[in-house]
């Protein structure tokens, strides 16, 4: 038993000069390190820890900030793989990283404007030239906007979808709707407070502050 403890000795005591030294095992202290991107779009090389403690996106060990790049897309249909803070400066959409311009990154669908034309784009373009977005894998051959008679004050009628009737601040009759349809708008005498009167549908009587007589009414 004595021996076994004597032989212990050596390795304790030589613990001991090492710790004493200043000596420790640098495995202990490795750290894996890969690719952080932030919400700016910005980027740098850090560990998982602390990447997540900044809000970031790690992109996995051993990762690199130059080869953080994927798809971006631009209004005129062109493409190009570039990181995401060139592609904002560009006025491009990021499609996210790892993507590449041959991969259908951004959905489009038919958007619609109020001249009556209409392209194939992604809801952010379409909403940012004020298109109505006809949603995902529609085509502007498709009937994807259902449309009805517009009546406007002046007494004109054109066929155009609800939302774009109502930015016109026309009276819409209903999908499916025509403007020859007879019965898309009931119209009556609407008398105002002056004494005149004429014939308008209930709506717009309210809104000149008249009082409407009913479906059908005339002015006498």
């Amino acid at each position: 038993m004595r021996n076994r403890c004597w032989n212990r000795v050596p390795a304790i005591v030589g613990a001991v000069v090492l710790a004493a030294v200043g000596f420790h095992d640098q495995r202990a202290d490795s750290q894996v390190y890969g690719a952080c991107r932030y919400k700016d779009a910005s980027c740098k090389v850090t560990d998982q820890k602390s990447c997540l403690a900044g809000y970031g996106s790690y992109a996995g060990d051993g990762t690199t900030c130059t080869t953080l790049t994927g798809a971006c897309k631009y209004k005129d249909g062109t493409c190009k793989v570039t990181d995401p803070k060139t592609c904002t400066a560009t006025y491009g959409i990021y499609g996210g990283d790892g993507t590449a311009c041959t991969t259908p990154t951004l959905a489009t669908g038919a958007c619609k404007y109020k001249d009556g034309t209409c392209k194939v784009t992604d809801s952010k373009t379409c909403a940012a030239t004020y298109g109505i977005y006809g949603g995902d894998g529609t085509a502007c051959t498709t009937p994807t906007l259902a449309t009805g008679a517009c009546k406007y004050k002046d007494g004109t009628c054109k066929v155009t979808d609800s939302k774009t009737c109502a930015a016109t601040y026309g009276l819409y009759g209903g999908d499916g709707t025509a403007c020859s349809t007879t019965t898309t708008i009931a119209t009556g005498a609407c008398k105002y407070k002056d004494g005149t009167c004429k014939v308008t549908d209930s709506k717009s009587c309210a809104a000149g502050g008249g009082y409407y007589g009913g479906n059908g009414t005339l002015c006498k």
